[in-house]
This record gives C-alpha cells, structure tokens and sequence, in this order.
C-alpha cells in the first residue's frame, strides 16, 4: 500500500494514498524574502504582501495601451493559496497592435553593487504566444514617455517558467547615485480573433512577479534549518523502514553561487531500550515536501542522501548535495528490531531531534530549539482487532486507563457487529467511518453508569458502546479538527447488573477500509461506578474483628448487599481518623478473614467500620501492648 507524506507551512498531514500537494517553490517564496530581507538593508524591496487585492502598491503606478477592456497589473495569488504577487493577466491586443501593460515604480537611488533583483515567471511554461517581458528605466519622471532605456527584453522561450525557479538579476552600475524609475512591460501580441473553430478564444500569456530588490547580489548560502514535520504515527516493526520519523526542512537564501549540504546531525535519547534502531537513513525530495512510500514492497520514492547503522543517542548522517535556493526537504527513516512480546501497552517510543547542520563546510545548530518527534512502536496487529478478541475489562476502582492502536485494523463485514457510527459525519449516503475498529468487552457487576473517554487520543476517534447483537447503543463524535478538539466521550452510561457490552474505537474516514481513515494510539479512559441512589442506601455487615483484643493483624468478615468500593476506616474514641485500608471494588457477596493490619496503632480501644456509607454501624477492636509495635 502507498503512502504520502506531505508537509505545510502550518500543519503537519499524512496521506497512505492519495493526491499529492505540491507546495515547492511556493513556500519557498515566503522564506527566501523573510531571510533575504534580514540579510541587509537594501536600496529598494517590496514583497507586496501588504498591497490590496486587486490594486497596485502604494506609490507604484500602471498603463495600459493597446488592448481590451481586460486586467492590467493588480495584486493576485500563485496558485489557490501561494504567495501574493503582481499579475498581468488576461487581456487582449487591440487588431494590428499590441498589448502593453505597464508597472512602474517609485523612485530609486541605486547605490554602489546595487542590482535591479526580482522573481518572475509566466503561466504558460511550454508554449510560446509571442510576449515579450521587457524593463525599462527613466531618470527623469514616471511618465511613460520618459522611458527611454531598455534594460533587458526577454522572449518567452527566455523567460523563467515557473515562478520562483530562478532569479533574475539585472545590473545597474550604470545608474549608481542616480535618481531612476523602473518599469515592467509585458507585451502581448495576440488578438481576440481566431481562425481555428476549435480555438475561437487563443490564449494569451500572464506575467506574475514577486520579490523586487534593488541591492548588491548576495551568494547563496545557509539560512535555517528546522524539523518541519512531526508526524505521530505508530510505526509496525514491519513497515519500519518505510515510516518517517521527521521531515527536516534546510533552508537557503541567496542570489547566485551554490549551497553544498554535507551532513545531518540528530540525537534520539528518548528511544526505548526495548526497540533496536538498526539503521537510520535519510531520503531527500529536494524542493518537493512530500514523499510517497510503499510499505508492501518496501519502497522509497526519493533520492537517499545518506545512512548510518547502529546509530546510537548521536549520530551524522553524511552525503552530498547542493541545495537549491528556499526549502529543501529531507526525511528521517528508521530501520527497527524488536520482540514482540515487549510490544504492549503503553508501547515503547523511538524518537529523533534534529540538531546541526553542515552547509558550505560550516556547521549550524537548526534554527528553533530543538523539537523531538517521538513515535509508539506497535506490534503488526492489534491484539483487540477483531470483536472476538475484544480486551476484558475488569471492574476497578476510579477511572483506569486502557489502550490499543487502530492502524490497519480490519473491517468485521460478515458477523454484522461493525456497522457503520450511526453519528459518524454523513456523506454521500454514508457515514465517515473508517471501520478500523479495535475492542473492549466489560460485563457489568451491578447497575451503575459507565464513562468512556478519547480525550488524550490524538486522532479523530468514534466511540461506540455495543451490545452483544452489535446493536449501536451510544455514539460520541465529538470532533473540531479546526480547533485540534479530538474528544469523542461517552459519560454516565446506565448499565444493568449483568449486562454485557462492547467498546469499539474506530477511525474517522471516507468508508470501510480507507486507507486514509486516522488512526493512531487509543488512550481509552474507562470509569464504572456505582453512585448513591442507583440502587437505594450503601448497606453492609461487618462481624466482630478476631482475635479480639488482638495486635498486629486482626481479622473481619464482611457481606456487600450490592458491589462497592470497600475502604476499612479505623476511629480513635474521639472520632477522628487513624487508619484506612483500601481494598479495592469488590462485587456483591460475603467476604471471610478480611485481614486488617493494625501494627502501627497504638494500644487502646477503636472503632471499624467501611467508608463511603450512610450506615453507622461500626465494631469494637481492642489493640493491646503485646508486640504491638
């Protein structure tokens, strides 16, 4: 089965299959102006992050000759989401002329080294429908009769592609102490009329830009490093090799030169002594953030920057690459030995902090403090999979915490037991459950109310209570993925003496079996109780203590009238407290030679009696001097 691992600026996802999310060189954007616009004080620079959409920056100006009513340049978007920039768009040449459109800027004082420096790129990579992307400088006004100086014309076979591919860097030594003004022209020659009928409308080419500096070209180096995916899954010994621990992300900024990235340092000291990592490897996708894995056949689809084995608390993974200019992406592997016997809940966690990096043949600690992914290590199936194999819950005292996880948890279609969460979000006539459930059965002592609680399961979980039919009787989906609310709880649940029922977590997801559908580690926190008023006034016998008077450990026998959580309470002649013995929930009966330890009292005469009942009734115990202590 394959799996993509994808990364964003503000969140960290995991896809088993599924689209891929190219985000590359449009984050790359974003940081390369952060960096490089800390890296100096430049002459001129302006992201027009903070320009409106659909206008022009502050003291910028535009024409527009020669075409339709179209768009001229205006503030947009790369992409659905990418960065802000200027955009010629669509707009075409009046018959016999051509389209200009014009962006010009304040005025600039080029000051010594000072280079005119932008990003651009075009919509159209691969064809070419006779633009021509020129700038022009006036050292008088911004009138666009004043431009006079062509400083280079580009056609679109010569033209960057993609946005932010590459830079574009034009020298104005010869304006140095000169007042100037800049302008962007986009010239498009293609008219609105058509001979094809299958292309009554041509196309015409759009001009974004982003980026514009005047300063002194700067070398491409380091600018940070970080880890930049924490995923949280489990990892199956298995699938090890083909599970990311992290994804690093190292940053360059720069203008021209190169950035050769050498070796990775990172530390694991919160791995478990119970998992051996054999091997640990790091894959690269450059300036690709995401990473496609097949866990059956075991393969990575990326390029392998390097790999160490045995690699211990600390370890450097070493190789050779050259980095391209904004984000480039590497991602951590483990190759992983383990018993499955000591695969139990809690499970053993293996984890990785990114430390250093070496770029340029200079070592840089990573640019945030250091940050540890740690990941539970599972056996290759869960062992409360299927309803047959549910876990038994016993009755406890308080609330107890009881645990699986539901990665490839199988879909039980044929007994009937795991149908659809009737309050699972519907869609398309069906509901978003992944059917990855795992199982608890408990089998209730006496009537009372029962609490099941996801809270500290990290991943959209649906709870349901079930009765032995698989008939669903309580359903909690109690999710705001926005607001990282991930509490699917089921409180104060009435339940028969007797009556049996079936816990099930399962994943939210698209249908049964999607490969997609979350899972992880569940944390399920489990509360029976039997509350004052469910079965009328807490009543019980205690016989007289033996021997009597006595030292050391005395003797009582006890009768439940329904189950309880019986705590033996020791009272001085004054009333207060002096002693308590928890002995735990135990159910409805007679219990004999209950053993209560009295050593550490000293001689005199006391009271026993259970705490938590209404009932008074209490007995005499006589502690004397006898060995006592």
């Amino acid at each position: 089965m394959d799996r993509i691992f994808t990364v964003s600026l503000f969140r960290v996802f995991r896809f088993r299959i599924g689209g891929e999310f190219r985000k590359g060189f449009l984050v790359m954007a974003l940081w390369c102006g952060l960096f490089q616009a800390q890296a100096q004080d430049p002459t001129f620079y302006e992201t027009f992050d903070s320009t409106p959409m659909g206008e022009v920056p502050e003291g910028w100006r535009t024409y527009s000759l020669n075409g339709d009513r179209g768009n001229n340049w205006v503030r947009s978007v790369y992409g659905f989401f990418g960065p802000k920039v200027m955009t010629s768009g669509v707009e075409y040449a009046l018959p016999g002329k051509i389209d200009e459109d014009w962006l010009v800027t304040p005025q600039i004082m080029p000051q010594e080294n000072d280079f005119l420096i932008f990003d651009s790129g075009q919509e159209f990579v691969n064809d070419d429908w006779g633009s021509t992307f020129e700038i022009w400088i006036s050292t008088k006004t911004d009138n666009r009769a004043d431009f006079t100086e062509l400083l280079r014309s580009y056609t679109e076979p010569e033209f960057p592609g993609y946005l932010y591919s590459e830079r574009l860097l034009l020298d104005l030594s010869a304006y140095q102490d000169t007042p100037i003004y800049i302008a962007f022209v986009h010239k498009n020659p293609v008219t609105g009329e058509s001979s094809d009928p299958d292309n009554p409308n041509p196309p015409v080419e759009n001009w974004y830009l982003d980026n514009v500096w005047v300063r002194p070209v700067q070398p491409l180096d380091y600018s940070a490093g970080e880890i930049f995916g924490s995923f949280d899954n489990v990892i199956r010994v298995v699938q090890s090799r083909t599970t990311v621990i992290i994804s690093v992300v190292v940053r360059t900024a720069g203008d021209n030169g190169s950035a050769d990235i050498s070796a990775l340092s990172f530390t694991t000291a919160e791995s478990s002594s119970k998992v051996k990592i054999k091997e640990a490897t790091l894959y690269t996708t450059y300036g690709d953030s995401f990473l496609s894995t097949n866990d059956d056949t075991g393969e990575v689809n990326a390029d392998m920057f390097g790999s160490v084995t045995d690699p211990g608390n600390e370890f450097t993974i070493e190789g050779f690459q050259n980095l391209g200019r904004g984000d480039n992406y590497f991602w951590l592997m483990y190759t992983l030995e383990a018993d499955d016997a000591v695969l139990t809940y809690p499970y053993p966690e293996v984890d990785a902090t990114f430390e250093s990096v070496v770029v340029n043949g200079v070592e840089h600690a990573t640019t945030l403090s250091t940050t540890a992914a740690t990941h539970p290590v599972v056996p290759n199936t869960p062992v409360n999979d299927n309803y047959a194999n549910a876990i038994d819950i016993a009755p406890a005292t308080g609330t107890i915490r009881l645990g699986s996880y539901n990665y490839k948890a199988t879909v039980e279609r044929e007994i009937g037991v795991e149908r659809l969460a009737y309050c699972a979000t519907p869609i398309y006539q069906s509901a978003m459950d992944g059917c990855n459930s795992v199982w608890w059965h408990f089998k209730a002592p006496s009537a009372g109310l029962i609490t099941a609680d996801l809270s500290t399961s990290s991943f959209n979980t649906l709870l349901l209570i079930q009765d032995e039919q698989g008939d669903q009787l309580a359903c909690s989906k109690d999710i705001d993925e926005s607001a990282l609310v991930l509490q699917s709880r089921i409180s104060n649940f009435p339940v028969a003496e007797g009556q049996e029922l079936y816990i099930r977590v399962t994943g939210e997801g698209g249908f049964p079996e999607d490969p997609n559908a979350a899972s992880g580690v569940v944390n399920l926190d489990f509360t029976f109780e039997v509350p004052l008023g469910v079965e009328g006034p807490f009543s019980y016998e205690l016989s007289e203590l033996y021997p009597n008077p006595g030292n050391g450990k005395v003797h009582v026998d006890l009768v439940l009238h329904r189950p309880a959580n019986v705590v033996l309470e020791v009272t001085n002649l004054m009333g207060q407290t002096v002693q308590v013995q928890d002995e735990g929930f135990l159910n409805a009966g007679k219990y004999e030679h209950v053993t209560l330890d009295v050593t550490a009292l000293p001689a005199g005469p006391y009271f026993v009696r259970m705490r938590g009942s209404a009932d008074t009734a209490h007995k005499l115990i006589v502690v004397n001097d006898g060995d006592v202590r």
